[in-house]
């Protein structure tokens, strides 16, 4: 079943950016993950406290699939440094929607 990550970051220091930049993308592809959407632009439109600088969602072929990709020693590295320097929020969910209801 078809899972989603949804990744919002308030980035502190941005220095990071760059290696993470170039070196993630090809081990997200390596677990199925592939990008949706993404933007600096946010809107906050409900909800208290400031919106994050950047969001960002994923799709990957299953939640086991995004569990391998955030345990894979390849990222280890670019994890901790997105960690220290931005205050991230990162869920994930399978696609449960199977007619008109949403939630």
């Amino acid at each position: 079943m078809t899972a989603f990550m949804i990744v919002a970051m308030a980035i502190e220091e941005d220095g990071w950016m760059k290696d993470y930049f170039a070196a993630v993308p090809a081990i997200l592809a390596d677990h199925g993950g592939q990008p949706l959407a993404g933007s600096r632009a946010i809107r906050r439109i409900e909800g208290k406290g400031k919106a994050p600088d950047r969001m960002a969602v994923f799709t990957f072929p299953s939640l086991a699939a995004i569990d391998a990709f955030m345990a894979d020693p390849r990222y280890r590295p670019f994890l901790e440094a997105r960690a220290a320097a931005t205050i991230s929020d990162i869920c994930t969910f399978e696609n449960e929607v199977r007619g008109p209801e949403l939630v």
